[in-house]
């Protein structure tokens, strides 16, 4: 028996005993007896300088990947996984709240393997079964199908990095399957409901901002609160801003709403820094104090907001002529040139492949463009929000 780490490992040494045991352990036995523990001592001790040398199988792994990789190869240890993780080279670095996430999860996959697989100690030694056992422990937890996808996803990936030389079979996460989850359509706010917002927040001075912004732009909560002077251009009547999801770029026109309420901000705050400093420093500190006020805001609104009523029809050309007397507005720019192409095409009903072929802008480039994958417009658009 043998004690690596304080765990007991039982290993036959396949030395028959031979000879006359002695009454006692510590007494000499007869010659055969002696010869035979002789043996036996030196296969001990050849097995412990094994266990000793290479306690679980590290070093020989760390040499065949490295002849196989052509670089040094290191296996770090489960407890530091979140920094790992971290320190994982990438294009850009994960937001402060998805890092934040992906580190509990982290933290929570360490203890439980080193709970349900005692005695281990470095990533690479993880078990399937100890894999598996996890995801069912996070199903019993009750998460929804979409957080235990992300965090099955998050630990694949995380073995497949910081263990590149290995297969995919012995990454114990990639038998692994994700589940299905259920579509939701959201229902947009119709213009009643959206005027009600408007009041609501109306006296708001802190997420009013966000919300007109969100309304008139389309931008993610993250994008509206950091919002800065320098992706602003009041003169040229546009937003220019490389989105936090995506990492494109995007060109938005400054709807009269919105305008409104920037100019309201620089006279406010000046023109440097952050367009709304108060939102930006909640959004850094608890981004889910942000989501909790604009709740407050919707219920409020949506209380009191009127049944939805029949709005008038026009026709394509009325449409047509609207949106064309809007760009003219804002003046003969390259942005505003754009956006009169991608309208044009539009309006001649072509789908978004086709115009974007047809401009030669991209996916991100399109001027807040309200269409969706096959070329529909896109309910609630910031162009219905912020254009009256």
């Amino acid at each position: 028996m043998f004690v690596i780490n304080g765990k007991k490992t039982v290993v036959n040494l396949g030395v028959p005993i031979t000879g006359k045991r002695p009454r006692k352990r510590t007494m000499i036995g007869d010659d055969e007896f002696e010869r035979s523990r002789g043996r036996a001592m030196e296969a001990h001790d050849k097995q412990l300088r094994k266990l000793e040398e290479d306690r679980t199988g590290e070093k020989t792994l760390a040499k065949l990947a490295e002849l196989k990789t052509g670089r040094e190869v290191t296996f770090p240890k489960l407890a530091d996984l979140p920094q790992h993780w971290a320190a994982i080279p990438r294009r850009k670095p994960p937001g402060a709240a998805y890092a934040k996430q992906c580190r509990i999860t982290l933290e929570r996959f360490a203890a439980f393997a080193a709970d349900h697989q005692r005695g281990v100690e470095e990533f690479v030694a993880i078990k399937p079964e100890t894999a598996k056992a996890f995801m069912d422990a996070e199903a019993g937890r009750g998460v929804s199908p979409k957080t235990w996808n992300d965090a099955l996803k998050l630990l694949r990936a995380t073995f497949k990095h910081l263990h590149p030389h290995l297969t995919d079979g012995m990454n114990p996460f990639h038998g692994l399957v994700t589940k299905a989850t259920e579509t939701v359509n959201r229902e947009p706010f119709t213009v009643e409901e959206l005027k009600a917002i408007t009041e609501a927040c109306a006296g708001d001075d802190f997420i009013r901002p966000v919300i007109v912004t969100g309304m008139c732009t389309a931008m993610r909560r993250g994008d509206c609160c950091l919002l800065k002077w320098d992706d602003v251009d009041l003169k040229a009547g546009f937003i220019t801003v490389k989105t936090a999801k995506t990492g494109e770029t995007v060109d938005i026109p400054v709807f009269p709403m919105l305008r409104e309420e920037l100019e309201r901000a620089r006279t406010a705050t000046g023109v440097k820094g952050f367009c709304f400093p108060e939102a930006a420093q909640m959004y850094q500190n608890n981004p889910d104090g942000i989501t909790w006020r604009v709740k407050q805001v919707l219920a409020k609104a949506l209380e009191t907001a009127p049944e939805s009523s029949a709005l008038p029809v026009e026709t394509a050309e009325t449409v047509r002529a609207k949106g064309f007397a809007y760009i003219d507005r804002l003046g003969a720019t390259s942005k505003a040139g754009n956006m009169r192409a991608v309208f044009a095409a539009y309006m001649d009903g072509q789908t978004l492949d086709q115009v974007m072929a047809a401009t030669g802008c991209s996916r991100g480039r399109f001027p807040a463009t309200s269409m969706n994958s096959n070329g529909k417009r896109a309910a609630g658009s910031s162009a219905a929000s912020g254009g009256r």
